[in-house]
């Protein structure tokens, strides 16, 4: 029994810290080659930066559904499948602590997040505090992926660690024109 025991701890420890270096890896990545864009190109690098991210977030979401046989659309299908209360098999869930929903209905989702893994290492590498608005470039994938459950939800990032609050929310409200 104690060996069994032993191997399950052993490779949740490598599950964990496998986690951990995607994670590392993404944040360092994106966040310096985002600090680059904008510094180089201004305005119109940070509009190239925030177009990346959100097709990224379209592809990759257009991806999850596939692979998971998502059939699903929708703000509910959005909150369910992508940003769960819980779900270890998500990495972004297990690494961000439990999500807070503060709103959730047909046309509607929010939810608060009070620990950010990328945070430390956008500090490491020199991300922040020069670029503080990182998180709305890069959140520009939640936005794509929100579009794809949904083409009428529009993102917002209202409170956002990196900008100095104590905690970040990410909100999606539909848009009542026709989708673009």
């Amino acid at each position: 029994m104690a060996k069994h025991e032993s191997k399950r701890t052993q490779k949740k420890t490598m599950d964990d810290l496998q986690k951990e270096s995607i994670i590392e890896q993404f944040s360092s990545v994106i966040g310096l080659l985002a600090k680059a864009v904008v510094e180089k190109f201004g305005e119109e690098g940070r509009e190239v930066v925030e177009k990346a991210c959100f097709e990224s977030g379209r592809y990759v979401a257009r991806r999850f559904m596939e692979t998971r046989g998502v059939e699903e659309r929708g703000t509910f299908a959005l909150a369910k499948h992508v940003y769960p209360a819980s779900d270890s098999r998500l990495t972004w869930v297990d690494e961000f602590g439990k999500f807070t929903y503060l709103k959730l209905d047909d046309k509607q989702f929010a939810f608060k997040v009070e620990k950010c893994p990328y945070l430390k290492h956008y500090r490491a590498v020199g991300v922040l505090p020069a670029m503080p608005y990182i998180c709305d470039l890069v959140c520009q994938a939640d936005a794509g992926v929100g579009k794809t459950f949904n083409p009428r939800l529009n993102f917002s990032l209202p409170k956002c660690m990196a900008r100095g609050d104590e905690y970040c929310i990410y909100q999606w409200k539909e848009d009542q024109a026709r989708p673009v």
